[in-house]
Parts: structure tokens; C-alpha cells; sequence
């Protein structure tokens, strides 16, 4: 892993002017770096690009789901000032388990160095917002169960999904719009062998998805 991922309040951390020397608010320490056993917890992803396998990490070990914000820090700079230690993470998605990745022995001091580097961060401009639309296609498309499961806390009740199994870019289930469903457009968005899932209908568009189950 070469990057760590840790889920921060943006609002917290621009109570104060820190972009320009202001020092960080007592709510963003005691809200985005609050410590269990001296640890702060963190996901490991290798690069920028897999980011959404971290944020959903982390919102599924929550009770609801909404935007959150992220910040992304390199894992070489971390290890050259706190000790790292990977550890079984809280989260449902089997496969990201093994990513989580806690920073050990934090204190006084080396708080507020995880806090500058943070900061740092918010200079470089490299804290992300994300959404349930972020975090969709990636899981749902591979975990059906798991699926029901992201999608009901999102909705707050029950949620079935409607399935279609596409094989060499052919659906193999005839979608009628009749029964509240609206089929791909394209044979050609979805991968071979994908599962591909119908969700309740919002605003918001969600890639490999084509449409949503009204609930």
C-alpha cells in the first residue's frame, strides 16, 4: 500500500484560517483524529485511482450513509514519523478487510504532526468529497448481498435488486419498462460475466448501473 485514506470533517478543519498559518480548531482534533487505544485508523490503497475501494471501507462500518470527506496521505511520509500496523479492519466488504491500516503509539506530540500534515494537504488541495454515487458501481456490480446491504442503509429500509447477468456483451433477460425498469443502453458498458444491478431511483447517475428499481 502507498497511500493511506482517513475520513475527515472539511467544516471542522476551515473553522480556522489554516491555509494561511491559523491554527487548527479543537473540533477538527477531537472530531477527525480521535484515537482508540493510542491508534488512529486508516485504509491502504496502492494509488489515486482505486480511492473508492477506501471510502467504501469506511462508510460501510457506519449506520447511514452520506458525503463524506477524505484525505489521502503518502504512506512513506507517515512511516518516517509514527509506527504502522495492519490490522483487521471494521468493515463488511470481505475483500478490504486486510487493507485497513492503524498509526500507532499517537500522543500529544505526534498529534499535532498528524494534524500539520493534514493541513498540508488542504494546501496541496487534496481532500476529496464522495458520495453514495462514488462508491456504487465498483461493489455493487461484485457483492450482491453486500449490495442490499450498502443500498438499505443508504435508503433507510429493505431494498431488492434486480439482477441481469451479461455474458459476452450479450443481457441475457429482457428488461420491460412496464415493470418500473429501465434496461442499458449499451450492451457495451458492462464487462463480461458482470453483474449488473437495478436500484431505487434517484437524481444521481451511477456508472455500469443504467437505471434504478423504483421503490
Amino acid at each position: 500500500m502507498r497511500l493511506l485514506v482517513r475520513k475527515i470533517q472539511k467544516s471542522k478543519w476551515m473553522q480556522n484560517d489554516i491555509l494561511n498559518g491559523e491554527p487548527v480548531s479543537g473540533d477538527a482534533i477531537t472530531n477527525c483524529l480521535k484515537t482508540k487505544n493510542n491508534t488512529i485508523s486508516t485504509w491502504g490503497i496502492m494509488s489515486e485511482d482505486k480511492i473508492e475501494q477506501a471510502v467504501l471501507a469506511i462508510v460501510s462500518a457506519h449506520q447511514h450513509i452520506d458525503t463524506i470527506d477524505v484525505v489521502i496521505l503518502e504512506k512513506e511520509n507517515i512511516e518516517k514519523k509514527f509506527n504502522l500496523k495492519n490490522e483487521p479492519g471494521n468493515t463488511p466488504v470481505k475483500d478490504l478487510v486486510d487493507t485497513h491500516i492503524d498509526i500507532c503509539g499517537i500522543n500529544y506530540n505526534s498529534l499535532g504532526e498528524l494534524a500539520q500534515a493534514i493541513v498540508d494537504k488542504f494546501k496541496e488541495n487534496n481532500i476529496e468529497a464522495y458520495g453514495i454515487d462514488d462508491i456504487a458501481t465498483y461493489h455493487l456490480v461484485k457483492d450482491n448481498e453486500f449490495s442490499k446491504y450498502l443500498l438499505s442503509l443508504f435508503y433507510r429500509q429493505p431494498i431488492d435488486l434486480h439482477i441481469l447477468v451479461n455474458e459476452g456483451g450479450d443481457i441475457l433477460e429482457e428488461v420491460s419498462e412496464s415493470c418500473g425498469l429501465v434496461p442499458i443502453s449499451s450492451a457495451s458498458q458492462v464487462e463480461e460475466g458482470i453483474l449488473v444491478c437495478f436500484i431505487p431511483k434517484t437524481s444521481y447517475s451511477v456508472r455500469l448501473i443504467s437505471d434504478y428499481k423504483k421503490a
